[in-house]
């Protein structure tokens, strides 16, 4: 009875965590329609990088350590206390030191963007730390409740934005604000607790917590050179109106990573109780299935969207062609959705270093590749270079998984058979649904 109660609780948590993790990722894609309204495509563009290299530099603020609030407070609140006041330390000391870096650095106007983007960098991290430590307690309201209130702000600032007639940097710079003084409002500890928490933990547990999450890092950096690379490497090879119609081709394929994300942050805790239950292959299957059915539902309902923009508003550019890219990118998507899922047992078995090594081969795979196809075939090659780096990356991740976790080799070739069932089912329906708009 235990068993399914703590089941169906992880039904709930999934939701919940899908819904939050929904408002974050789809900040972007909320914001799409209001930026080409006010600002055009281009600038969409340049703040999609905005967007991307914030959400790179907010995890090596505070090197990984959100990952070891919910690793240490799971099985202990304190002790998530205790790393929650330390990696906001680590954060503020981050920032200081971004800031003199950044005022000794003269980008030329193309990239002055970089500047927006490391200081929205900041309270992001310090909001992360916080959304970890409210995981550890297992409150999953107040976790929604701060991710709301992260995109109301935002939101909020663009509508002012607009009605003010303000420029666009003028907008990063109210979202800034208004950032921190969420931060101020929701952070639970006293600013001397933040800045003695390095002297409350012995120098052996500090070294390994550090450790553990510097390993993170490489691999941090790789997956955000797979979802990113191409973005910039749009805009050097080609121009700010082609990289801003990948990026709302991109942004709206990124809706399908939101079920399994939500799911991927619930399981964890579910599964260090009952880890054979979550390793038989028929879990796995209905995960699978479940999030196949899942990204079809939203494959079908996008392209149906930009069929009626097409037919009576116009409001997307080129929207045959954004719909070409998004079948692209949603399949890139969709492989790296799958590619969360095996993940999770790598992470339970802390092999960081062999995620790593995948990570990392694929990040170079997909740069030299999209170096090589972007000039040829434009943003069109950019997102079939992705796509297939992001194939490869689930082969090695699949792989991994099975060698760290061996009770994922019973029934895996079965399990296997399945899984590529629902790729090749997926892929095909998307280059169906794709030709409806030719």
């Amino acid at each position: 009875m235990l068993i399914k109660l703590a089941r169906s609780k992880l039904v709930a948590d999934a939701i919940v965590y899908s819904i939050a993790n929904a408002i974050s990722r789809g900040a972007l894609l909320l914001m799409l329609p209001f930026i080409m309204f006010a600002y055009g495509t281009e600038t969409f563009g340049q703040f999609s990088l905005i967007w991307g290299v914030m959400n790179l530099v907010t995890p090596i603020l505070c090197i990984g350590g959100t990952t070891a609030i919910i690793r240490e407070g799971t099985t202990n609140v304190a002790d998530g206390a205790h790393w929650t006041k330390f990696f906001y330390l680590v954060t503020i000391l981050g920032a200081i030191s971004l800031f003199v870096i950044a005022t000794n650095v003269d980008f030329d106007n193309k990239y002055s963007w970089i500047y927006y983007s490391l200081a929205l960098a900041v309270p992001n991290t310090l909001i992360l730390i916080r959304l970890s430590e409210l995981r550890t307690l297992e409150n999953t309201n107040a976790y929604l409740i701060l991710s709301i209130w992260k995109l109301s702000l935002i939101l909020l600032c663009l509508y002012f934005a607009i009605t003010l007639k303000m420029d666009f940097y003028s907008f990063l710079l109210c979202t800034l604000m208004c950032w921190l003084l969420l931060w101020l409002a929701v952070n639970q500890h006293s600013y001397k607790e933040i800045l003695t928490s390095c002297f409350q933990s012995n120098e052996q547990s500090k070294y390994s917590i550090i450790k553990y999450c510097i390993f993170l890092i490489p691999h941090i950096l790789a997956t955000w050179v797979l979802s990113t690379s191409d973005k910039l490497l749009i805009d050097h090879f080609l121009n700010e109106y082609q990289l801003g119609l990948y990026s709302i081709a991109y942004t709206l394929g990124t809706v399908l990573v939101v079920f399994n994300a939500g799911l991927a942050i619930a399981l964890p805790r579910y599964m260090y109780k009952d880890v054979t239950y979550f390793s038989s292959f028929r879990i796995r299957n209905i995960l699978v299935l479940c999030y196949t059915a899942v990204a079809l539902i939203i494959s079908v309902s996008i392209i149906a969207l930009l069929k009626i923009d097409a037919t009576y508003s116009g409001f997307i550019n080129e929207p045959e062609r954004v719909v070409q890219i998004f079948a692209i990118c949603c399949l890139g998507v969709y492989l790296f959705g799958l590619s969360q899922i095996y993940s999770i047992y790598i992470f339970y078995h802390r092999a960081t270093r062999s995620i790593a090594y995948a990570s990392i081969t694929c990040a170079l795979l997909n740069v030299i590749l999209n170096m090589w196809l972007i000039p040829r075939e434009g943003i069109m090659g950019a997102a079939a270079s992705t796509t297939i780096c992001y194939g490869v990356y689930l082969s090695f991740v699949y792989l991994i998984s099975l060698n760290v976790e061996k009770r994922l080799v019973h029934g895996g070739w079965y399990h296997s058979l399945v899984a590529l069932g629902a790729i090749l089912s997926f892929s095909a329906s998307l280059i169906s649904l794709a030709n409806v708009m030719k």
